[in-house]
C-alpha cells in the first residue's frame, strides 16, 4: 500500500513509518498463526496455501483501494467533508448497485430476504456508515499508509470484546500479536512524516 501510495499519489512514507508498519505486521503474522500448533513444516506449508494466497489478494485489493479512494477524493473540489462524502457515496452506490444484482442474478432468496430482515440489521448498517465516513476523512486529510497502520488498534479493541462477549481464552501468541500491533502503533505516532 506504501509503494502504491508513493506510486500513484505521491505520498511519501517516513522510515520511522516504514519501522512501524514492519513491527505491526509482525503483531497481525502473530494473531493468525496463533490458533494452529507453530512448527518450521506448518510454517512453510501455510505460506502457499490457498488460505494465504487469498488472504494476500484481499489485502492487495484493501490496499489498493484505500489508495485509489483517496485518489477519487482528492481530484473533488471543496472542503475535506464533502470531498469525502462525495467520493463515498459513489463508491457505496456502486457497491450497492453491483451486489444487487449479484443477488439477483446468483441468489435471487438472498435479495428478499434481505429486504425482509433489513430493519435488524440497520443498526449494524448505520454503524458501518458511520466507520466509513470516518475512514474516508481520515485518507482525505492524510496519506492512506497512515490511516491504515492506526486502523490495526481495531484488533486490540476486538481482544477485550471477544473475552468479555464470547468467552474466548487468549492465548501467549495472541498477547504477543498484541503487544507488537500497540508497540508498532506508538512508534507510528511518535514519528513525524519527513
Amino acid at each position: 500500500m506504501a509503494v502504491l501510495g508513493l506510486l500513484i499519489l505521491g505520498d511519501p512514507v517516513s522510515t520511522g513509518t516504514s519501522v512501524a508498519i514492519a513491527v505491526s505486521l509482525i503483531g497481525v503474522l502473530a494473531l493468525s498463526v496463533a490458533q494452529t500448533k507453530l512448527t518450521f513444516h506448518n510454517l512453510i506449508t501455510s505460506l502457499y496455501g490457498k488460505t494465504t494466497r487469498l488472504g494476500l489478494a484481499c489485502g492487495a485489493a484493501l490496499g489498493t483501494s484505500a489508495v485509489l479512494y483517496r485518489r477519487a477524493t482528492l481530484s473533488l473540489g471543496g472542503s475535506f467533508i464533502i470531498q469525502a462524502a462525495m467520493s463515498l457515496a459513489v463508491s457505496l452506490s456502486i457497491q450497492m448497485v453491483l451486489m444487487g444484482l449479484y443477488l439477483a442474478v446468483r441468489e435471487p432468496g438472498q435479495l428478499r430476504l434481505v429486504l425482509v430482515h433489513c430493519r435488524p440489521a440497520l443498526m449494524v448498517g448505520m454503524a458501518a456508515a458511520l466507520a466509513s465516513i470516518f475512514w474516508r476523512s481520515a485518507c482525505t486529510l492524510q496519506n492512506a499508509t497512515y490511516v491504515r497502520a492506526l486502523g490495526q488498534i481495531e484488533l486490540v479493541f476486538a481482544t477485550p470484546i471477544s473475552i468479555i462477549v464470547f468467552r474466548e481464552k487468549i492465548k501467549t501468541m495472541e498477547l504477543a500479536g498484541i503487544m507488537f500491533i500497540v508497540s508498532g502503533i506508538l512508534i507510528l505516532l511518535g514519528t513525524k512524516n519527513d
